[in-house]
């Protein structure tokens, strides 16, 4: 122990007073000349003084109430606080070294995922609350603060044409282009905003988006359209068609995939039904139901509110061939025989029922459709008697 002069302090035997349990640290400075130990002192270990380089700091934590001379502050145990290079620290007994901290270096496409030890301003001066999560972006060093913690490295997703990125919002927040976003919101980040992305604390990384290809045969139905706020038009379908590219938006998908555009030769026809009531380019006006026939040659992209029933073709046939035809708005059949002919948009091929009997009398096969204008060939020098059920009247051919 010493007095106030820094005198050594004896007991009533005459003996050196040790401040037991106690430490102190002794440097060149404050004792450039040898000295001897006292019974009962001992040294602990021996260490070069410590030389922080330029642009890293010491982290520092206060073990015991004392004034900071060189602060000219009162330190209070628990406190935390860097000395910033260069510069040699001189250690003390009542701080503790955890660490000396060198700076993280931030390369182009790349930030510092920082989150906050406690209640703090950041390097920009805005206020963080304890647990804030916030990005460092701007290149070259940077050295946190005592209250902050460097999380990660993080590195940008690259965009390209082909290529866009899908985010979701994991809380409202004003995002780095200025957008709003509100919390579980979904969108994309493609090209035609920027090449390059970091992951923001409020966004989650969804997955890649592939951009989606038409050429000038094909074409496709998009249900739930994103509208020019972004939002998805739910129940709406909308037809894109080539030549053209485009990425499909979050809430977006494509109906039935890639389709091709019909091409129709002059024996081939597309049967159509409205969805519902619209107007054609042409200005011809259909209505929900209505039926009508798009005939060849023609090259024929339906709109989303048409539906094809069928593609058909002309049936070709000999003055001997025939087909059954009904009508469907009358409920009326007739035969149609030795012509090519296609069926209009009322008109469907009708079955003749015929049993198993009439069918080996009449030599058809059993799996042979009936819709076929049924003939029988009457052999040479002989009478066939037709009866006409419907209006109950025979001949003989």
């Amino acid at each position: 122990m010493r007095d106030k002069k820094n005198n050594l302090v004896n007991d009533k035997y005459g003996q050196i007073k040790l401040r037991n349990s106690d430490s102190e640290i002794r440097t060149s400075l404050e004792y450039p000349e040898p000295f001897p130990l006292y019974p009962g002192e001992s040294v602990a270990e021996m260490d070069k003084i410590l030389t922080i380089p330029r642009d890293c700091a010491a982290r520092l934590e206060c073990l015991r109430n004392f004034h900071d001379e060189e602060a000219k502050k009162d330190r209070i145990a628990g406190d935390e606080w860097l000395i910033f290079g260069p510069c040699l620290y001189i250690p003390k007994i009542e701080v503790k070294l955890e660490k000396v901290m060198k700076p993280e270096v931030i390369k182009s496409n790349q930030a510092l995922k920082i989150r906050a030890r406690r209640d703090c301003k950041d390097s920009k001066g805005e206020e963080r609350k304890a647990g804030d999560y916030w990005l460092i972006r701007d290149r070259g060093f940077y050295l946190p603060a005592i209250d902050e913690d460097v999380i990660e490295k993080l590195n940008a997703h690259i965009i390209t044409e082909s290529f866009a990125i899908h985010l979701r919002a994991n809380e409202g927040f004003t995002d780095i282009y200025g957008n709003e976003r509100k919390y579980d919101e979904e969108w994309l980040i493609s090209s035609d905003i920027s090449t390059s992305h970091i992951i923001d604390v409020h966004e989650d990384f969804v997955q890649e988006v592939p951009v989606t290809i038409l050429s000038s045969d094909e074409y496709c139905y998009i249900n739930d359209p994103v509208n020019e706020k972004g939002v998805n038009q739910l129940g709406k379908k909308i037809l894109r068609c080539g030549p053209c590219s485009f990425f499909v938006r979050p809430g977006e998908s494509i109906d039935g995939g890639i389709r091709r555009v019909y091409i129709l030769t002059e024996h081939e026809a597309l049967l159509l039904k409205a969805i519902e009531n619209f107007v054609e380019e042409d200005g011809t006006e259909r209505l929900a139901g209505d039926r009508w026939m798009v005939n060849g040659p023609a090259r024929y992209t339906p709109v989303v509110t048409v539906e094809i029933i069928e593609k058909r073709n002309s049936i070709a046939m000999d003055k001997n061939e025939g087909i059954y035809v009904r009508d469907i708005r009358t409920g009326s059949i007739r035969s149609v025989k030795g012509e090519t002919y296609m069926l209009k948009a009322h008109e469907e091929l009708w079955e003749m029922q015929l049993d198993n009997m009439v069918q080996t009398l009449l030599g058809i096969p059993e799996t042979q459709k009936t819709n076929k204008l049924v003939s029988y060939h009457c052999p040479f020098n002989a009478a066939v008697q037709v009866y006409d059920y419907k209006n109950k009247t025979s001949r003989v051919v």
